[in-house]
């Protein structure tokens, strides 16, 4: 899919999306919640709320990634498909390597070394901060470390971002 930018009547329809779940709730429903229906009626009540603000939710989250740029929507026929852009895709490739669970087998660390040029220091201090937030350890001031095992996420984000002449991942196995 093509990455395109959004026109006003693309975000306005999300707006008018949630302005329709933002109304107030019928009066039966009403009623219902405040328990003057039966339980049954209740409980069909409820659900019909929480389907309401879960939809509210998602929409809401869905015009803040478009109003970052971090998402794409595109219209085809009666159905919206979307897509990550190029932020889009690097903030997910950092949040996988921030939040990553996985850890590397005994003995193994994952290690981040980079070399990076003078006239793009911004570069060198991102990532650094990447790292940091990441939870690895400074080993040397261009060498970290780390238990987790997101080696691959880290290799798809440098060459997404076309650094990878300048950083290298490894895997490696302390032996003292």
């Amino acid at each position: 899919m093509q990455n395109k930018s959004y026109t006003k009547k693309e975000l306005d329809r999300l707006v008018k999306e949630m302005q329709l779940l933002e109304r107030p709730l019928s009066q039966w429903d009403s009623n219902a919640l405040k328990g003057h229906i039966s339980h049954r009626a209740k409980v069909a009540a409820q659900k019909r709320l929480n389907r309401r603000i879960e939809q509210y939710d998602r929409l809401r989250a869905q015009k803040n990634l478009v109003e970052q740029g971090l998402l794409n929507l595109e219209r085809i026929g009666n159905r919206v498909y979307a897509s990550l852009t190029f932020n889009g895709h690097i903030e997910a490739l950092k949040g996988r390597i921030m939040s990553s669970d996985n850890k590397l087998p005994d003995g193994r660390e994952c290690l981040v070394s980079f070399d990076v040029p003078e006239h793009v220091r911004n570069v060198r201090w991102h990532i650094r901060r990447l790292l940091k937030n990441a939870g690895f350890e400074m080993v040397h001031k261009s060498l970290w470390k780390s238990k987790s095992d997101v080696v691959k996420d880290f290799v798809e984000l440098i060459g997404y971002l076309g650094i990878q002449d300048w950083i290298k991942v490894y895997v490696a196995e302390q032996k003292t």
